[in-house]
């Protein structure tokens, strides 16, 4: 989850954990087709492409870290599940292997995040492009919406959706965290000083999923406006 630093009043009265008004658009209404034949914008021939090319993700991930993901584990395999801990080195890496150069980009131990490009290089392979939409050509990718065409906003109120403009708090001498995962919330109180808010996020905050920090280090990532956790090799933000 991020985490933030924000200079607000001292004053600045908002219910800490809820996202500030000024984040939250008014407009927004969801397609009226949303959950029948549109999917976050998607129709369903591409919510269900862009899951089973995420599992390739997955596979390759799995491979690479020598253990099986739960995803992979769910699949109707019959009685068995091959367990990526005990297959050959070659065989992992060559199934590694196949979804880098499809995906043409390195993996990591964070996964492929849904291989973007294979689900477009599967969609030229079979001749079907993409078109977006333009001014010159009004035509839009075959895999979005019928309605919204891609938004998942509801036509009628897509001019004031995206007409609006986002408010931040207002600014002031105080010191406040925030967490950004969501659109924004306040997560302590407002302190007069960094030093106050760093004992205070010591003892209450967390930098990523439940691990903490300490008070100078809080200050450190406050500072750099970096609020992270490393792990090894791996720095979660």
């Amino acid at each position: 989850m991020g985490r933030c630093l924000k200079r607000v009043p001292m004053d600045f009265d908002w219910p800490l954990g809820k996202v500030w008004r000024g984040y939250i658009n008014p407009h927004y209404k969801k397609c009226p087709e949303q959950g029948k034949t549109c999917f976050g914008g998607e129709n369903a021939a591409a919510c269900y492409l862009s899951h089973i090319v995420a599992l390739l993700g997955v596979a390759a991930d799995s491979a690479m870290r020598g253990d099986t993901h739960p995803y992979l584990q769910e699949l109707p395999y019959g009685s068995y599940h091959p367990d990526w801990s005990i297959q050959p080195p070659e065989i992992r890496k060559r199934m590694v292997d196949l979804v880098e150069s499809l995906d043409d980009q390195k993996a990591s131990c964070l996964g492929f995040n849904g291989c973007t490009n294979v689900f477009f290089k599967l969609l030229d392979m079979t001749g079907i492009k993409n078109t977006h939409a333009s001014e010159k050509n009004p035509a839009y990718d075959w895999t979005h919406c019928l309605v919204c065409k891609g938004s998942g906003i509801d036509p009628t109120v897509q001019e004031a959706h995206d007409a609006w403009k986002q408010e931040e708090p207002p600014a002031g001498n105080g010191y406040q965290l925030w967490e950004t995962t969501s659109e924004g919330t306040p997560q302590t109180p407002v302190f007069a000083t960094l030093e106050d808010l760093c004992q205070y996020a010591a003892k209450h905050s967390t930098t990523f999923g439940s691990f903490r920090a300490s008070a100078d280090e809080w200050k450190v990532m406050l500072e750099k406006e970096l609020v992270c956790h490393t792990e090894g090799n791996v720095t979660f933000i």
